[in-house]
């Protein structure tokens, strides 16, 4: 959501998310549901706040989303879901899916963001 607030980002990236709360709540094991409720609430309001594919078009940057494809606490489809709703805003994304559950290993992450942190930022860099 804070990129939603900062128009110059050059770049955004994100890892294991959820953008549709509402949906993570009501697909839940018990103890998250719990953790969800607790800290975000569960009314209609509450979840719109929250849902970052709702706020898409807000943001300004051009986006990186890894994510496991077994991941058993955001299920891969919340990141399908926000990779389109950022494509549909008219924002370059990238979505990196890797064979692997919640915690992406190390070595797939850099392998993804070397790429993308290299093409980010290459133009900025100055070489004497």
């Amino acid at each position: 959501m804070v990129a939603t607030q900062v128009a110059d980002l050059r770049a955004v990236i994100f890892s294991s998310g959820v953008c549709d709360l509402e949906a993570a709540f009501e697909s839940s094991a018990r103890d998250l549901r719990w953790a969800i409720e607790n800290e975000a609430g569960v009314s209609s309001e509450a979840f719109l706040v929250r849902c970052a594919h709702h706020h898409a078009h807000k943001i300004q940057s051009e986006t990186m989303l890894l994510h496991g494809r077994h991941d058993d606490r955001a299920p891969v489809a919340q990141a399908e879901l926000f990779s389109k709703a950022l494509s549909d805003s008219g924002l370059p994304v990238t979505l990196n899916i890797s064979e692997c559950g919640h915690r992406i290993p190390r070595e797939y992450v850099r392998a993804a963001l070397r790429p993308f942190l290299q093409r980010m930022f290459a133009p900025a860099v100055t070489f004497h």
